[in-house]
């Protein structure tokens, strides 16, 4: 069962971090956008993490899944909003390669790595026992 997002706004300024939802047995803190970042087994970690890290992974590389092509893009976020995000594919900063994404589309994007497999709809990344884990990251022993 999963519920609906609830946001998640900075104490000193309101500024809009992310949001968390209940899927499951598990919470996931999602972008501004609708990307998921991490799960855990409860609201106040994926919370936590949003407001330490929120905004600032939004600034990170991030990969876009290419079906047309079955591979992994390099992509950087230009500008994004609420279930919304403009990514400008390549490493060119100057490129004008920009795309928009909502609703679906956004879980073809990814933070981290590029990932040998296309993307599911299902995240099975979980909190361990005195560690977190990214979504979209691999994990480590």
């Amino acid at each position: 069962m999963t519920t609906e997002a609830s946001p998640v706004h900075r104490a000193s300024d309101g500024e809009l971090m992310g949001f968390v939802a209940h899927r499951g047995d598990e919470w996931v803190a999602t972008t501004v956008f609708g990307a998921d970042l991490r799960s855990c087994a409860n609201r106040e970690q994926v919370a936590r993490y949003l407001l330490e890290h929120g905004l600032a992974v939004m600034a990170q590389r991030w990969w876009l899944w290419s079906p047309a092509s079955g591979r992994w893009r390099p992509a950087t976020l230009v500008e994004a909003g609420v279930g919304w995000v403009h990514v400008r594919l390549g490493l060119d900063p100057k490129s004008q390669d920009v795309v928009m994404l909502r609703g679906d589309d956004v879980r073809l994007l990814r933070r981290g790595p590029a990932q040998p497999e296309p993307p599911s709809g299902d995240h099975d990344v979980v909190c361990a026992v005195g560690r977190d884990h990214d979504v979209g990251r691999p994990t480590t022993p």
